[in-house]
């Protein structure tokens, strides 16, 4: 879909996230990350970074607290964040140019993004809310 050239190589998922965090300039303090140093990923380093980043921008920026976690499940990468539910489903938000809030500096295409990305990498992007604790759960999932 879309990235006609892709340059697949094995990473670790842990330099996938570094990158991401570098790419988004922000401190690493913001970001728990609880992955096996050596769990990795065959993937197209820019393009999977750049959804690292865009996941890290939108957890901090609708966190209350300013913190997001990564980690990893089984075989799917996991984002997680304090915060509300979404206000609709994820579908409304891998739209482009879609956002809740207009008055929040972006285009609404992060998660566009994330999920065009994602499905060149045969994987798709989940969501889950935990009521109970307040927390949101963005989640890259491996399709084989």
């Amino acid at each position: 879909s879309g990235f006609a050239h892709l340059q697949k190589t094995e990473y670790r998922l842990i330099d996938l996230i570094d990158g991401g965090i570098d790419m988004a300039m922000i401190g690493h303090e913001n970001v728990t990350i609880d992955v096996d140093a050596n769990y990795k990923v065959v993937t197209d380093y820019r393009l999977f970074s750049t959804a690292i980043k865009n996941m890290i921008d939108n957890g901090l920026k609708y966190s209350p607290d300013h913190h997001v976690k990564v980690y990893t499940k089984h075989k799917e990468i996991v984002f997680e964040n304090r915060g509300n539910a979404l206000g609709h489903p994820l579908a409304f938000y891998v739209e482009p140019f879609t956002k809740d809030q207009p008055a929040k500096s972006s285009f609404g295409l992060g998660l566009y993004l994330v999920d065009a990305i994602l499905k060149s990498h045969n994987m798709i992007l989940a969501y889950e809310h935990d009521e109970t604790e307040g927390i949101n759960r963005f989640i890259f999932v491996p399709q084989h």
